[in-house]
Parts: C-alpha cells; sequence; structure tokens
C-alpha cells in the first residue's frame, strides 16, 4: 500500500511539473507571436506578398541597370568648361555647366532612391523565411 501512495504522489508530481511547463510553453509562444507581429508591423512592406515582393524587386534592379547606365553616360560625356573672354560669354558657359551638372546630380539622386527601394524590398524578402511550420512553432516555445 506505500508503494501505491509513491506511485500516485510521483505521478501527481509529474503531471503538476507537465501543466507547469504547457503553461509556460503557452505564455512564451504568446508572447514570441506578440513580439513578432510588432516587428513585422514596423516594416514598410510587411502588407505585400512574396511574389510582389519578387515582381518588384525586379523592376527596381532593372531600374537600377538603367539609371547606373544613364548616369555613368552623363559623367562620362561633361564637356570641360571652354574659356570665354567676354563677360556674357563667360556667363552663358557658368550657366550651361552648371545646367549639366545639375543634370548629372539629379540623374544620380534619382539612381541612390531606387538603390535604397530596392534595398528594403531585398531586406523585407530576406526576413521572410520558408520555414518549416513545426519549427516556427518550436522556436516561438522555447525562446526566451
Amino acid at each position: 500500500m506505500a508503494a501505491r501512495c509513491e506511485g500516485r504522489a510521483t505521478v501527481r508530481v509529474l503531471l503538476l511539473l507537465l501543466v507547469v511547463l504547457a503553461g509556460a510553453g503557452a505564455f512564451n509562444y504568446q508572447r514570441n507571436l506578440k513580439a513578432e507581429r510588432e516587428q513585422e508591423a514596423k516594416r514598410p512592406l510587411h502588407g505585400y506578398a512574396k511574389a510582389d515582393l519578387e515582381k518588384l524587386q525586379a523592376a527596381y534592379q532593372q531600374e537600377v541597370k538603367r539609371l547606373e547606365a544613364r548616369y555613368q553616360a552623363a559623367k562620362g560625356s561633361r564637356s570641360g568648361v571652354r574659356d570665354r573672354e567676354l563677360l556674357g560669354d563667360q556667363v552663358n558657359e557658368f550657366a550651361r555647366v552648371t545646367k549639366e551638372s545639375d543634370g548629372v546630380r539629379d540623374i544620380g539622386a534619382v539612381l541612390s532612391e531606387r538603390e535604397a527601394a530596392l534595398r528594403e524590398v531585398q531586406t523585407e524578402l530576406s526576413q521572410r523565411t520558408n520555414a518549416d511550420p513545426m519549427q516556427i512553432f518550436l522556436r516561438r516555445l522555447t525562446t526566451f
């Protein structure tokens, strides 16, 4: 009879331990799920589907290539400052060179913006995982 009571006590302790572990795991899972959702909400592109992001990435890559070619062509085709004798001609030459430089700078600015947008899309795609749902579940359950 004493052995029977010890067996029941052991089962009760194990059952209590199992209940505590299940409760702690559920709490931890909910906490990690909430933290993941808060992080996702902060990302500007989290609402887009993966297929749409891949199309957007391809479009940005093409545009960046095109703009890089334009930028290099504009940068390489710049003519130097021509020496002018008359003040009016010097002013016109200054205006021409300034306009040419502004055009190159504008192309460079647009190129930089597109490269930054492309990096954002690539970052969003890299943060999305195609992990096994069981791995995701276990990570949320056990990560503290």
